[in-house]
């Protein structure tokens, strides 16, 4: 199992079907101290992809070296990133704890929208033109994936930046691509989105953000 002091964990399986499954997740204390009244959540960091229907499941103590398995149905559609949450109390203080989000493998999709960077100088500025930058990779042997990149403003106005076709992308193969520049004109925070389509079915979204002075 993976780590995150002060508690090892894992969530499987690593793949699963479209459509309606179960997930488990084991956690275990690996500290000195007893984990008590502990609310443990499955959650999905893209609900479009991947969404938890049920509530957290509740463990009263979990003591040093003591584990449990916990089971979870989720919807899911396509990829998509999760991660375990728990609030309780460690050695009797309140204590809130989170794992790294890991990637959800999901039916027999082609490919897998891996990152999305705004491009820019270290600190940018209005009127100074920025590069979004989207890496993919292969599941199966694919090309024509459509790859569109937008930017949503301070303003909230969403703008297309680009939309490309990808070239063949084989499997495990990991493949990059930057949208034409584009150019912001407003002071706050700008938010990067890409997405990968198969025909017209969404299989990848990743975003960024981006923060521009005057």
């Amino acid at each position: 199992m993976a780590a995150k002091f002060p508690i090892e964990y894992e969530i499987s399986p690593k793949s699963i079907r479209a459509g309606r499954s179960w997930l488990a997740v084991s956690i275990k204390n690996v500290s000195e101290n007893a984990l008590t009244g502990l609310n443990v959540r499955l959650n999905s960091l893209d609900t479009y992809a991947i969404s938890v229907p049920e509530d957290a499941k509740y463990v009263a103590k979990l003591g040093p070296d003591e584990g449990e398995e916990l089971h979870f149905q989720v919807d899911a559609q396509q990829a998509g990133p999760v991660y375990v949450s728990i609030d309780g109390r460690w050695a009797g203080e309140p204590y809130h704890w989170e794992s790294p989000s890991r990637r959800l493998a999901v039916g027999d999709q082609v490919a897998e929208l891996v990152s999305v960077f705004a491009l820019s100088e270290p600190h940018p500025r209005a009127g100074e033109p920025v590069v979004i930058e989207a890496t993919l990779r292969g599941l199966m042997l694919s090309s024509g994936l459509i790859l569109e990149f937008w930017v949503e403003t301070p303003s909230g106005e969403s703008i297309s930046v680009d939309k490309t076709a990808t070239d063949t992308l084989n499997p495990w193969e990991a493949q990059t691509y930057k949208a034409d520049e584009f150019v912001p004109e407003e002071e706050g925070i700008y938010v990067i989105h890409a997405y990968l389509f198969e025909d017209t079915t969404r299989i990848g979204h990743g975003t960024d953000y981006l923060s521009i002075t005057v």
